[in-house]
């Protein structure tokens, strides 16, 4: 969580940040930012997004909610792997060869 990184889109304050695995490339990885601003619209974020509203902050008393609300917007914000059965042969090729040896 963060309370100073600027929102990359309208640069209002970030209620979350999260980075998280890429789900296909090695050593990567992408971030899920949450914008009281920008993601005002979004229905994936109004659980979260009410929370805050209420709450401000996360606290021993309200942990288990934001947690529970956390997971929701963690899941239907991930990118699904998106790998074709061609990328995914390809990787397997190139695993045989050893070029994945130095990560």
């Amino acid at each position: 969580m963060t309370t100073s990184l600027p929102c990359p889109r309208c640069a209002t304050e970030l209620l979350l940040s999260m980075d998280r695995p890429h789900p296909r490339f090695l050593n990567t990885i992408y971030r899920r930012n949450l914008c009281p601003r920008c993601d005002a619209a979004d229905p994936i974020a109004h659980g979260i997004l009410a929370f805050f509203t209420v709450h401000r902050r996360v606290t021993e008393d309200n942990i288990a909610v934001f947690e529970t609300l956390l997971r929701e917007w963690i899941e239907r914000t991930a990118e699904p792997p998106s790998v074709s059965p061609e990328a995914f042969a390809e990787d397997i090729e190139a695993f045989n060869r050893g070029d994945f040896d130095d990560f």
